[in-house]
């Protein structure tokens, strides 16, 4: 919305009467909600060749006032999601995958609510999917599933909103470009989608079902080279010294008595041992 690329932050618009309430970055566009006075309005700002922002235009900039109004948005890739504040959801932009909840196959500027959908308390508009989290708990899914984003136990994309099955409990929800996460009120996170080891389930497994993630990403340590055999981290080490702590620290006690923190890796000698730490520094205990 400012007309050339910054590497700083920049306030956004310089008119003091707009009160901005929720802020939202999509795809090289950004979607705000602000007041003037008592109007409620709607803060365009970026490309809209999808029609993401309520309009197919070359203006990189726009206004427009809002009825209902709106609560919360959720930009994503080329689709943008509009909350009322009576649980309802509007949604604008490209649908080629049925991102948008719609059942045509099409680009969407008009605004339309999506057909069946009420009690709504969230909004996450992903790369090429969205997720809506009811105000019972349940997670409702819908567009491009090829990685299992949707969380429905299949790769198969929706055009229609489905009910995620065995989420009953959310409150709250993060669609990303192709994997999805899911808050329940016990703590617990649940993902699922295209895993590089973003899901945090200690793999790098897709998942198209909602799984727990650990508490510790497992991730194996690098070893070192010295004469003999080498013992990493991460492998069951039989002899020498005493390991314990999680797979996020570790301590090693030499002897009872000499204990080193997170090292990377280590090796047993005869009566000596070598740890690599974090530095890269190989240290000698005898």
């Amino acid at each position: 919305g400012l007309g050339q690329i910054v590497s700083t932050p920049v306030q956004l618009d310089s008119d003091l009467t707009h009160k901005y309430y929720v802020a939202s970055a999509g795809d090289n566009y950004s979607v705000i909600l602000a007041k003037q006075g008592n109007v409620k309005k709607v803060l365009f700002r970026g490309k809209s060749e999808n029609g993401q922002g309520g309009l197919i235009t070359e203006s990189n900039q726009y206004d427009f006032t809002i009825q209902p109004a709106f609560k919360a948005i959720s930009a994503g890739y080329g689709h943008t999601l509009f909350l009322t504040e009576d649980g309802h959801v509007k949604a604008s932009g490209k649908n080629v995958v049925g991102q948008c909840g719609f059942a045509t196959q099409n680009y969407d500027n008009s605004l339309d609510f999506i057909p069946g959908l009420n009690g709504i308390v969230e909004v996450s508009a992903g790369g090429l999917h969205s997720l809506f989290l009811k105000n019972d708990g349940t997670v409702w899914s819908c567009g491009n599933n090829s990685d299992g984003q949707l969380g429905l136990g299949d790769n198969n994309t929706r055009f229609s909103l489905v009910q995620i099955p065995g989420i009953t409990d959310a409150v709250a929800i993060s669609a990303g470009y192709n994997h999805s996460l899911i808050l329940n009120s016990d703590g617990t996170v649940l993902s699922f989608g295209r895993n590089s080891g973003n899901l945090g389930i200690g793999n790098q497994v897709h998942t198209n079902v909602p799984t727990p993630m650990t508490q510790e990403c497992i991730v194996t340590p690098p070893t070192v080279t010295m004469p003999d055999q080498d013992l990493c981290l991460g492998n069951a080490v039989n002899e020498g010294p005493t390991i314990t702590g999680s797979n996020a620290e570790y301590l090693i006690v030499v002897n009872n008595s000499i204990s080193v923190t997170n090292p990377k890796a280590l090796k047993k000698n005869n009566n000596s041992v070598f740890v690599l730490n974090d530095a890269d520094v190989i240290t000698r205990y005898d």
